[in-house]
């Protein structure tokens, strides 16, 4: 259960910059719409759902968030003229990195047999080489986080 909603999480960043977008463009009408109407599908779902068990509802749920991803992108593309192709071209790097660090990390940590060790031995692998990779390639986003803490650091 954990893994599948750990997919579906994967896509809120895009769900939240796409949904940020259209409040800061001045739409914040179309934004309550469109989240009290993924609410209520969730809920309907949820409802629908039950019987069938937990697991369903979470993969039923998780694909609805998956998805309307796509709803965010209209209005996006409507403001601004972003294609999906040029989203997934600016994330693809970002994602090929961390899918070859997760699946090294599982087989460097399949020997561990304490499940809270293994966790935590895969969280702290994939975040270090994550952020170091990110930092050796020249990321202008990392450097612009480490920037922007720094300052927020540095004013406290």
């Amino acid at each position: 259960m954990m893994q599948i909603l750990c997919v579906a999480g994967a896509f809120i960043p895009l769900s939240n910059l796409f949904s940020n977008l259209i409040i800061s463009r001045g739409h914040s009408s179309i934004y309550m719409w469109c989240t009290a109407a993924l609410c209520l599908i969730q809920l309907v779902s949820a409802i629908i759902a039950a019987p069938y068990g937990i697991s369903t509802m979470i993969m039923i749920y998780a694909a609805i968030n998956i998805l309307w991803l796509l709803v965010w992108h209209h209005f996006a593309y409507r403001e601004i003229g972003i294609t999906l192709i040029q989203v997934i071209r600016d994330i693809s790097p970002y994602l090929f990195i961390s899918l070859s660090l997760i699946v090294a990390a599982h087989f460097l940590t399949m020997g561990i047999n304490n499940i809270y060790l293994r966790i935590i031995s895969k969280i702290a692998f994939v975040a270090s080489l994550y952020f170091l990779i990110l930092w050796m390639l020249g990321s202008t986003i990392l450097r612009e986080a480490a920037e922007f803490f720094l300052k927020k650091v540095h004013l406290k």
